[in-house]
């Protein structure tokens, strides 16, 4: 598949794009001594495609099952089994009594509490004992805390406007694309982690160096200057809903704020439409396949030398690959133990804007303050949630769906943590957390 094509068919699901995989069920507190939110008074904005109309002929997109935890799963495994039975999900919402008149929605048999935040600790590269230009900015928030177990202060959660709330800014988010190239891996990594897609942006060397230079925000209303991008995160279904609507994904940007020590971050709601079909977001799941294909082919070449010493079976190989799509067996007509040729792929020097309007179609969001949504949870991210979904296909969608939910890593190991499609965070309670929103009530888009 070329860069520039669309993924082979995969079709529209029979439900609406608004309706999502069950999720932990979402629990309306009763006599409470928090104040009582007014109903939303506006609804998320929906923009119509501009991509050619789509010719595929409409299939099944194919149902992933959950993959049972590892044996021995280590301290730091956790996955998104929100059952009652579940070891290592992020539990049920429950009503827990504070005192005689109040009370407080925790998550029981929360697995999450439990996890290790010590061990593949992204967060620890900003801490005390981080290492790099941003070592230290977080220190104040204690990254290696785990925090799931706490309420009030987490994300995700459900984007209702609280009442008499403001828009804090005077501007939109404004951005630069940077000079990083998408196909050099020193440059981006992409990784295919257990619940998500993550593009991984280089470092500079220094916090006042010139280059590497990587996308930059600048966000409104006392966060001063322009901002490294961290990293981007996929995800599906999506984590935030508005006003009680949840997306079929999510592209998150993480950004490092030097000044306010703290993490802002631009979620994107992304919505699957019939003629949705993203160029710019293709691009990414492009990388994202070339990955995917060489830990499959490097895992194809280890269980075939396994085999010709006698340590596993044919039966046992296809088994282990039984994982890997239709697709890729289709498109090579081979037999699934032969490994696909390696080709030399010339590293494109073309730029790509993660900025780019078919990526952030909206201008105008809600926003709040809350935490990352993976172990350990911890409590330093500043959200703002774009009111415009990013539109794709129902291709794109399955492409996402089947590079998360069926990756086989180079040691041959199934890594998706999913639960009924999903690698959504169960939406967490507000709190007396006050949510705003931003519109064209309050500021004009800067001029094209």
């Amino acid at each position: 598949m070329s860069p520039t094509e669309p993924p082979p068919t995969a079709a529209p699901t029979t439900a609406e794009p608004s309706e999502s995989p069950t999720f932990a069920p979402t629990i309306t507190p009763g006599p409470t001594s928090r104040p009582t939110r007014s109903p939303p008074t506006r609804a998320p904005t929906i923009l119509p495609t501009t991509a050619a109309p789509s010719t595929a002929a409409p299939v099944v997109i194919p149902f992933y099952p959950p993959i049972p935890p590892p044996l021995d799963p280590g301290p730091d495994y956790f996955n998104y089994d929100y059952r009652s039975v579940s070891r290592y999900g992020p539990g049920q919402p429950e009503l827990v009594h504070i005192n005689e008149t109040a009370f407080e929605i925790q998550f029981g048999n929360n697995g999450w509490a439990r996890v290790s935040p010590d061990r593949y600790n992204y967060w620890k590269e900003f801490g005390d004992d981080g290492f790099g230009p941003w070592k230290g900015i977080l220190s104040i928030h204690n990254v290696s805390t785990n925090m799931c177990g706490y309420s009030g202060n987490q994300s995700p959660i459900d984007l209702v406007e609280t009442p008499d709330s403001r828009c804090y800014g005077t501007h939109q988010v404004r951005s630069r694309s940077g000079d990083l190239h998408l196909s050099d891996d020193e440059e981006i990594q992409k990784l295919i982690e257990r619940n998500k897609l993550r593009l991984l942006y280089q470092r500079r060397p220094c916090r006042s160096c010139r280059e590497p230079d990587p996308p930059l925000a600048d966000f409104p209303h006392n966060w001063p200057g322009l901002v490294d991008l961290l990293h981007i995160d996929f995800k599906v279904p999506s984590e935030h809903t508005i006003n009680g609507t949840r997306f079929d994904g999510e592209m998150q940007l993480m950004y490092i704020h030097p000044r306010r020590l703290r993490v802002p971050s631009v979620a994107v709601p992304m919505k699957a439409t019939k003629d949705g079909y993203n160029p710019e977001l293709q691009r990414a799941l492009d990388e994202f396949e070339q990955q995917y294909k060489k830990d499959y082919d490097i895992c194809v070449g280890i269980l075939n030398r396994a085999r010709k010493m006698g340590a596993v079976t044919t039966e046992q190989v296809e088994t282990i690959l039984s994982v890997a799509s239709e697709m890729d067996r289709e498109k090579t007509g081979e037999r699934i133990l032969q490994s696909t040729n390696a080709t030399n792929q010339t590293v494109s020097r073309t730029n790509w804007d993660p900025h780019h309007p078919l990526m952030i179609p909206g201008v105008y969001f809600y926003g709040y303050e809350g935490s990352v949504t993976e172990p350990p949870c911890g409590e330093f991210v500043s959200w703002r949630v774009m009111d415009t979904p990013m539109l794709m296909s129902f291709e794109q969608l399955n492409q996402m769906k089947r590079l998360i939910f069926t990756h086989l890593s180079d040691k041959c190991r199934r890594t998706s943590v999913h639960y009924k499609e999903s690698v959504a965070r169960p939406v967490q309670d507000r709190g007396d957390r006050e949510v705003w929103r931003c519109t064209p009530d309050d500021w004009d888009p800067d001029p094209k």
